[in-house]
């Protein structure tokens, strides 16, 4: 699927949803005598349906096992949802909506962006009951948001004048509305994770021209995570611990994957046994769920516990599967790819 994005927006701002959607080349294990099954005694595998086409992911869960991602209907077009146990996949927003959802936090409050081709993006704000908040610009054309925490603070990109079609960092609260993050001395900025501390990361321009991730607040703005020189690096996640998740191409363009916290900076994954072919989200466990090449030329989605032990996740089918979100329990949210390519979101866990 080729998701539509103004051209600058997607030279930088996809670098890292292109490597969250495809699994890279890293170290693996030769054999799998490290792997551990199942992750619980009750782990299965469940669908969660599609809104009539052939292809979905599913993007975030929260601690009540609500999911949300997106799924392209029978015309081909994208549109998010929220899924439940109890209710099953729902669209958010009319047929005449393209969009997607990104993140839901534990009060079942949703963001995400509407792509519609006649419109500038738009992020929005939804509740349970069904009500939408447009949650505006910093002065530009469009706006993405990408996490939301238990306060509802939003985080996410938008342009900052009609003819500038790069993305700045935002910060948007209710009752505040949308306050702008700064950079690190660039002029492109996105904030991708908060925590329920307030703490945002995300990636940005540097004076000169690198791309590096960062962690704020707003006490103290965006710091630079400690990129090594010659790297570039992105930051996408951040629990309530201050462990920050990201990916970094070394001096040689080798896609690593880390974990940063204040105390040791940045750690590469496979330095504590993590093989993950692709990381993409941690919990305050500090398990990371992500992709694993598992020995038989396959790719699944799967999770690394603290101390490095990988377990995969399996598919619905024997084809590929992916993983992008992880709730405390150890719940994970993907996605799987069946024989005939065609792609569903899927949760793996013991809900």
């Amino acid at each position: 699927m080729y998701i539509r994005r103004p051209a600058k927006l997607l030279a930088l701002t996809l670098t890292l949803t292109a490597t969250l959607a495809t699994s890279a080349l890293a170290q693996t294990p030769d054999d799998e005598t490290r792997i551990w099954l199942p992750m619980v005694p009750q782990q299965r595998i469940t669908p969660l349906g599609s809104l009539g086409g052939d292809y979905g992911n599913a993007s975030a869960i929260n601690e009540q096992n609500q999911v949300v991602g997106h799924s392209i209907d029978a015309a081909g077009e994208p549109h998010p949802f929220v899924w439940s146990l109890d209710t099953g996949m729902q669209q958010i927003g009319s047929s005449d909506q393209p969009g997607y959802s990104s993140d839901i936090n534990d009060q079942g409050y949703v963001v995400g962006y509407f792509v519609d081709d006649t419109e500038p993006w738009q992020a929005f704000f939804w509740t349970p009951t069904g009500e939408f908040q447009d949650l505006g610009t910093l002065g530009g054309n469009y706006t993405v948001a990408y996490a939301i925490n238990d306060q509802n603070q939003v985080v996410g990109a938008s342009s900052i004048a009609p003819n500038q079609d790069y993305p700045t960092a935002f910060i948007w609260e209710p009752g505040a509305g949308m306050q702008w993050m700064g950079t690190i001395g660039g002029t492109v900025s996105l904030a991708i994770d908060i925590n329920e501390h307030g703490q945002a990361v995300g990636y940005g321009e540097t004076t000169g021209g690198d791309i590096h991730a960062f962690i704020w607040t707003r006490e103290t703005g965006m710091q630079e995570l400690g990129t090594p020189p010659l790297e570039t690096s992105y930051a996408f996640a951040i629990n309530d611990n201050g462990q920050v998740l990201g990916m970094r191409y070394d001096a040689q363009g080798n896609e690593r994957y880390f974990l940063w916290t204040a105390q040791t900076g940045i750690v590469d994954l496979s330095a504590q046994g993590c093989y993950l072919t692709r990381a993409a989200a941690i919990n305050n466990r500090g398990q990371i769920a992500g992709d694993w090449l598992n020995g038989r030329g396959g790719v699944t989605a799967a999770l690394c516990q603290p101390d490095g032990t990988i377990v995969s996740l399996g598919a619905t089918t024997e084809s590929r599967s992916y993983a992008n979100g992880i709730n405390d329990q150890g719940n994970v949210v993907g996605a799987s790819r069946q024989q005939d390519w065609s792609q569903h979101p899927t949760l793996w866990g013991s809900y």
